[in-house]
């Protein structure tokens, strides 16, 4: 035990998940983390898995995921859930279908990309950041990212990619950050 992994960046599969002030079970909430929502790990560090027959719980290397909020669990205190998994370059995951895509899905918005006006958008909004999708236009050849609150732009569909589609239709923006 005692491998850390540095600098990486993760994203959520499996949440709401609790942000804590340590690398404790037990200390302090001051967050969660979001299905689909991805962090940048400083690092990952070893914890413990418990067993449901009260044995001693066994020592495990990336158990738990430090980023710029506090430290969240890399999976379950029993280990029989993933809550995340290594995110994949943007040419991995599948292009945005405008037939299949609805709102609220998880999209990555190509480096470089233009807005629907041929003007360059802050480096900050390109890939890794996901976004999500608000609406298409008539033509499904534009889609209106992060309203009411985030981007707020029209892009083009063909710059995007499909990173999941959305399964909470009650998610807002106001709660993401808990006591933030």
């Amino acid at each position: 035990m005692g491998l850390m992994v540095y600098d990486k960046k993760y994203k959520c599969i499996k949440g709401p998940i609790y942000v804590r002030k340590a690398p404790d079970d037990y200390a302090q909430a001051i967050s969660v983390v979001r299905k689909g929502q991805v962090v940048h790990a400083e690092y990952v560090m070893p914890g413990l898995l418990f067993h449901a027959d009260g044995s001693d719980p066994t020592p495990v290397d990336h158990i738990w995921i430090k980023f710029e909020k506090g430290y969240v669990r890399f999976q379950s205190m029993r280990g029989t859930y993933k809550y995340f998994e290594e995110c994949m370059e943007f040419e991995d995951y599948p292009s945005l279908d405008p037939k299949t895509a609805k709102h609220n899905d998880l999209v990555m918005l190509r480096k470089g990309a233009l807005d629907a006006y041929n003007r360059p958008l802050p480096e900050q909004e390109y890939e890794p950041k996901i976004h999500r999708l608000c609406l298409f236009d008539s033509s499904h050849q534009l889609a209106l990212l992060g309203y009411p609150k985030g981007i707020q732009t029209w892009v083009w569909t063909k710059d995007l990619k499909l990173i999941s589609h959305s399964d909470d239709p009650n998610f807002s923006e106001e709660t993401v950050d808990l006591g933030n």
